[in-house]
């Protein structure tokens, strides 16, 4: 049963892949040219999933739901504070390569109180 599974997978496998290559190969060539000319357009505010639909599905919730799902948001901020100052500014964020040190090694001295050096 097993080597029979495994040959019924392999052959879906092999016609999914062979239709994958036929779509590819049927699209019209100036589309690719096309879509690398244009520049991405942002989403308007209003047509955004959450922005659409948050009044609808906030009073869909239950009372204790919405509670819930407000202290998760609380706790959200409390916990990653920089995120809002992170989405109006990156640049803020940005860190050189030789900068950035790995947890592993974070630990290992916090563990031999060093304090890391600095640039």
């Amino acid at each position: 049963m097993c080597e029979r599974a495994k040959h019924l997978y392999k052959a879906h496998e092999d016609r999914a892949e062979q239709k994958m290559w036929r779509a590819l190969q049927q699209l019209p060539e100036d589309l690719y040219a096309e879509a690398i000319a244009s520049k991405p357009e942002n989403v308007p505010e209003e047509l955004l999933f959450h922005n659409r639909y948050r009044k609808e599905i906030f009073r869909s919730l239950s009372e204790n739901d919405q509670r819930k799902l407000q202290v998760f948001h609380n706790l959200m901020y409390v916990r990653y504070p920089h995120s809002d100052e992170k989405r109006r500014n990156p640049q803020r964020f940005w860190m050189a390569e030789n900068l950035i040190m790995s947890r592993q090694k974070e630990a290992a001295l916090a563990k031999k109180n060093i304090k890391p050096k600095k640039g």
